[in-house]
């Protein structure tokens, strides 16, 4: 298991720079987590799973298992109804496959420079690769197909994991992945079209772990938004006080008396949409006493 791939908390704590003094970012750990990840990024979204459908297994690149990125003002990109990442640190993409064989990986990106840039991945729990060059002394800014490695692949679930170093920061940006049978040795956008299901929760909620407001004299929810046509909402309650909805980038005054802060984060989809809503820079920001 990769080391920290697989974490569903947001737990750093550190100074904001500022004129205003006390302001710091606070703890946001998650008690319970259904259909949902929010990440140590503070990105909120609804995972998704790939269902193989024929030969090949075509993968979004906006629709991973688990997601982290390389800067905190990474977003989805759609350059006529494109849809791209990019400062990607790690990700996980979690599929079915109907049709054992060897399987060979194919990625669509396109990279803002003529420099070397190389990833590393894996398949399950097998050894990490070494580095697998992605484009060298190329044109700049084309989108263009190009081969990776060969997996077996038995019938079944598996996951294929992308640790860090990626390729895909710094500007360069992935558009989809595929995994086609190894005899196939030719990939462009006409013959990429093979059909595959992808499975993502209609909703999903985080329930964060119970803050002492002792030392607090106020908070505020900070996030930014690419919801793709779903629903973000939030709440907030302290101890023998009914909920309230969270107000994104409000300060909120701890009344007297409490001792616990409580949120829960809740994420649904778009009726029939195929990419999850996505919530960025989550965080709690309080002032203290």
């Amino acid at each position: 298991m990769l080391k920290g791939l697989m974490s569903v908390f947001l737990a750093a704590v550190f100074s904001l720079t500022g004129a205003e003094e006390n302001i710091f970012r606070g703890k946001l750990n998650i008690d319970k987590s259904e259909h949902a990840i929010l990440n140590q990024d503070g990105l909120f979204y609804l995972p998704a799973c790939h269902i193989q459908k024929s030969k090949g297994i075509l993968f979004e690149a906006e629709q991973p298992n688990l997601l982290f990125y390389h800067t905190s003002n990474a977003r989805l990109q759609d350059e006529n109804g494109c849809m791209s990442i990019l400062n990607v640190r790690a990700m996980e993409f979690k599929f079915h496959v109907i049709h054992p064989g060897n399987y060979r990986a194919w990625y669509r990106a396109s990279y803002p420079t003529t420099y070397s840039y190389n990833h590393r991945e894996c398949m399950d729990n097998g050894n990490i690769s070494g580095l697998i060059e992605d484009s060298s002394n190329q044109p700049p800014n084309v989108w263009r197909w190009h081969k990776g490695p060969v997996y077996h692949l038995d019938r079944g679930e598996h996951v294929w994991k992308f640790p860090t170093p990626s390729a895909w920061c710094g500007g360069a940006k992935l558009d989809k992945l595929l995994l086609l049978p190894e005899e196939i040795d030719n990939v462009t956008d006409a013959n990429a079209v093979w059909e595959t299901g992808v499975r993502i929760p209609d909703q999903g909620e985080i329930v964060i772990r119970k803050i002492k407001t002792k030392n607090i004299q106020r908070w505020r929810i900070n996030a930014e938004f690419q919801l793709n046509g779903g629903d973000f909402s939030g709440e907030y309650h302290y101890n023998g006080l009914s909920s309230r909805k969270i107000r994104i980038g409000e300060w909120e005054n701890v009344p007297n008396g409490v001792r616990y802060l409580y949120f829960c984060f809740r994420l649904k989809k778009a009726r029939d949409a195929a990419v999850s809503p996505f919530v960025y820079n989550l965080e709690l920001q309080i002032h203290g006493r």
